[in-house]
């Protein structure tokens, strides 16, 4: 995974990273307004874990589960500096009616 993340040689302006987090803000506002049962929250522990203390999209009832909006958008960024594709946020909408999995093989294999 190290070998992966030192090929990533692209740089993002300032203003680039700021418009990000707002798309991340409102990806997760999204979130929260199609699925009910998801909130913002932050959880502390345990204390190794990435988005600790971070602003993250729980699940009213599994709290093992999480959505680090912020995360996701640039991740997207990444992908779409490889390969652009105008519908690739999109994308992260297509889930079953009935709730929200933050977790989405196909589309990161993609």
């Amino acid at each position: 995974m190290e070998e992966n993340i030192r090929k990533i040689t692209m740089k993002y302006t300032d203003e680039t990273l700021s418009l990000a987090l707002d798309i991340s803000i409102y990806y997760g506002e999204t979130i929260i307004k199609y699925y009910p049962n998801m909130y913002w929250g932050h959880f502390t522990r345990p204390k190794r874990e990435l988005f600790a203390n971070k602003p993250v999209i729980l699940k009213l009832n599994n709290k093992k589960k999480y959505v680090a909006a912020s995360q996701v958008v640039f991740v997207c960024m990444l992908k779409s500096s490889e390969r652009p594709d105008k519908n690739r946020l999109y994308d992260l909408y297509r889930f079953s009616e009935d709730e929200f999995d933050p977790i989405k093989p196909s589309y990161w294999d993609s």
